[in-house]
């Protein structure tokens, strides 16, 4: 904006001097025209170019933002799901074993390394 406020009042003061000067059909006039149609224009191009590149860059923020919203929500939706079923396992496991056992199913993650320790799981346990 301020090199488009510079342009035109230096055109306008220099072309109020080279009118005086030289007259108004002159030959400097119609070049100093000539160069501040140049100038405008250019200025004109560059700005147009500038300000496609700041929406496009906008345009791509927000893509980047409502896919971290999206993500977020899915990562909640997993993490709520995995919540449920974890629970709903727990459940499942307690109407099949001795609270004791999926106590220490659930101490270890449910994780079973292998038949042994599930055999050593069930052999501590006075009922089975």
């Amino acid at each position: 904006f301020t090199q488009v406020a510079i342009l035109l009042v230096g055109y306008g003061v220099t072309h109020d001097q080279k009118t005086r000067q030289y007259g108004p059909g002159s030959l400097e006039v119609r070049s100093l025209n000539q160069f501040f149609i140049y100038a405008l224009h250019r200025i004109c191009v560059f700005s147009v170019v500038y300000i496609v590149g700041l929406f496009l860059e906008e345009l791509q923020s927000r893509r980047q933002f409502l896919r971290r919203v999206v993500m977020a929500d899915q990562q909640h939706q997993i993490i709520r799901e995995k919540t449920k079923n974890s629970a709903l396992q727990r459940e499942l496991l307690e109407n099949m074993l001795p609270p004791s056992v999926v106590a220490q199913l659930q101490r270890q993650n449910f994780d079973v390394a292998s038949r042994d320790s599930l055999r050593d799981l069930s052999h501590r346990h006075l009922g089975v």
